[in-house]
């Protein structure tokens, strides 16, 4: 009796053996199922540079004109997967909840007890399971890489570099890791496989997105480190020639159109002006005014318009010359009205405009005032000005082995204090 309770006392003591065993096991059981999704991501990488043919390069369903419109719209192996692979965290993200689908099939069960003959720690049998949905939707992500390697040696006799290969897909690899720690957590405190499978796949696919639609409405700098979907985009973006860290984008918004005092002008008019502020980056309120005015004429027949000048309080001018215009009410010149604007002020616009009769050579001038108050302008409006960020590649693996490493520790954590029924 002594020997039976040292063996089974070594048999805990072994969870190695444990977690090869319930690897080894679940890759078999599923190893069909890695086929037909290697098959299937394979046909998708094909479908995907298909549309991209028929949508933006107008190919026909032909193989000829597809493959004609793609070596058109790429024209190298690195514009190839930089835009292909745009998609790639969904189809990781997919891949990934599939096949690691038998993970949370273990929580909330006692299932994988039966396949050892001696007891074996939970932990052993869920990580055994993970380590095998890792492999399995590795070797898939490997065809879909290998297929697009084939496409581009087709197409233009070439590939992109073996180290933006390497990088790409060890970028994959992390994420993986990553959304597989999350079904872990997801699922250790559940006993309903498919709702804490739902709940992981709509937050991977939909919520981090959402996430960072709404970031910029409350923190428009802010690089978006924290979020997983962001460090996917090093997998495409390391092909990219373009690369930019940080894009910093202005914002102009325009306002109502405002109906300006005027005087002179000799039968012209100014039947309104549609001020848009010019925001700087990094300011969240006020900035300089780009003025749209829009000139009308009372003359039976309409003249034609030669050139126009208008003059600022702050001594600048701006001339705007034209070739047989005929002016009519809808005709809009665009004035840059590039100064601070205090409040309660109101500035006179100066207006100088050549004209001549239909059919005639002899020129006229009109002469006039354009009077618009800073209140129709200067509104208090807040503006959103965004920085749109890149990861760098160590970045994204910074983030996806943050991920991996948290939540996987969490949810084994959770798994392994709860009761199983």
């Amino acid at each position: 009796m002594a020997s039976k309770a040292s063996d089974i006392k070594a048999r805990r003591m072994n969870p190695l053996g444990d977690i090869f065993v319930s690897f080894k096991y679940q890759f078999k059981s599923f190893f069909g199922t890695i086929i037909s999704l290697s098959i299937l991501v394979s046909i998708l990488f094909l479908l995907i540079i298909g549309a991209y043919a028929v949508l933006f390069g107008h190919a026909s369903l032909n193989i000829q004109s597809i493959t004609s419109a793609i070596e058109s719209l790429f024209g190298n192996a690195n514009a190839l997967f930089s835009s292909s692979f745009q998609i790639i965290w969904y189809i990781t993200v997919l891949v990934a909840a599939l096949v690691g689908g038998a993970i949370l099939l273990e929580i909330g069960s006692k299932y994988s007890y039966f396949l050892f003959a001696q007891p074996s720690s939970r932990y052993s049998i869920v990580i055994g399971r993970y380590l095998a949905a890792f492999v399995g939707s590795a070797i898939i992500m490997a065809v879909y890489y290998i297929t697009a390697i084939l496409v581009s040696l087709y197409l233009f006799h070439s590939t992109a570099s073996i180290i933006s290969l390497l990088i790409s897909f060890s970028e994959t690899l992390l994420i993986i890791l990553a959304v597989l720690s999350l079904i872990v957590f997801i699922g250790s405190p559940s006993d309903n496989p498919q709702a804490a499978s739902m709940a992981t796949l709509f937050l991977l696919l939909f919520g981090f997105y959402l996430l960072m639609g709404f970031l910029p409405m409350f923190y428009p700098t802010t690089e978006p480190w924290f979020m997983l979907n962001y460090a996917a985009e090093s997998a495409y973006t390391v092909f990219s020639s373009t690369f930019q860290h940080v894009t910093v984008s202005n914002q102009s918004v325009q306002h109502p159109p405002i109906s300006p005092k005027v005087s002179g002008l000799n039968g012209f008019s100014v039947s309104g002006v549609t001020p848009s502020k010019s925001v700087t980056v990094g300011s969240t309120t006020g900035g300089n005014e780009q003025l749209m005015m829009f000139l009308g004429e009372n003359f039976p027949g309409g003249v034609i318009l030669e050139w126009v000048n208008f003059t600022f309080p702050n001594h600048t001018n701006a001339s705007y010359s034209f070739y047989n215009e005929v002016i009519n009410p809808s005709l809009s010149i665009g004035v840059p009205f590039e100064y601070n604007i205090s409040p309660g002020a109101t500035y006179p616009i100066g207006v100088n405009i050549s004209y001549r009769q239909p059919g005639m050579s002899q020129s006229f001038s009109a002469y006039g005032t354009v009077y618009v108050n800073s209140s129709d302008l200067a509104s208090p409006y807040t503006y959103i000005i965004r920085d749109t960020y890149q990861p760098y590649p160590l970045e994204s693996a910074e983030i996806a082995a943050g991920y991996t490493i948290f939540f996987l520790s969490l949810g084994l954590l959770i798994y392994g204090r709860r009761e199983i029924k």
